[in-house]
């Protein structure tokens, strides 16, 4: 990928995310509203991503096969199974906090689902950045990082690289996380107006 569409990448990457915002915070009216709007819509945004990039292009094989997720801050790869049960998670987070704020007047996801959430996240993000972080660690790359997007010998070793192996127990591990937080919340008692 040359360097301009390399800028336009993540040029496009931000005005998603920046969208994304913009809607959660257009639509919802407190914090959970918002979180709820963001997390529905990216999640429906993911998935029908990859529907429509089956319809038009015929890709992917597989639900297997590698994508490259995200460029920002390094490259996110993983097989297309594991955005898309991160979509599904969101969806579902969104879902139960919008029932949630219906049935109460004052929701709290609480500490220790926040942590829990929050952790989980982390790992699942461990997850997608493994293989270019170690790239850019075992290539001598880390002093140059913030100049990295420039880096035409960075480019080369990064353009010939096909991840072989995803870490799915250490994924398993932060998607258990985060839907036992889901869960903990959903099933709590909350108090109504």
């Amino acid at each position: 990928m040359a360097f301009k569409e390399l800028s336009v990448e993540y040029l496009r990457e931000l005005s998603t995310i920046v969208m994304l915002i913009a809607v959660a915070f257009s639509v919802g009216k407190n914090f959970y509203e918002r979180l709820s709007y963001f997390l529905l819509c990216f999640g429906l945004w993911d998935i029908f991503y990859y529907i429509w990039l089956k319809v038009i292009l015929d890709w992917p094989p597989s639900l297997f096969t590698w994508d490259i997720l995200f460029l920002i801050p390094v490259v996110w790869v993983s097989p297309v199974l594991a955005p898309v049960i991160c979509a599904v998670t969101m969806i579902l987070i969104a879902l139960c906090i919008f029932h949630k704020n219906q049935k109460a007047s004052h929701i709290s996801y609480g500490v220790s689902n926040w942590f829990l959430l929050i952790s989980g996240a982390l790992i699942i993000l461990i997850t997608f950045l493994w293989d270019y972080s170690f790239l850019i660690i075992q290539g001598g790359f880390l002093p140059r990082f913030m100049t990295l997007h420039t880096d035409i010998e960075f480019h080369d070793v990064i353009s010939a690289h096909v991840p072989l192996t995803f870490k799915w127990l250490l994924f398993a591990f932060g998607e258990i996380l985060i839907l036992l937080s889901l869960l903990r919340f959903c099933f709590r008692k909350t108090m109504s107006s």
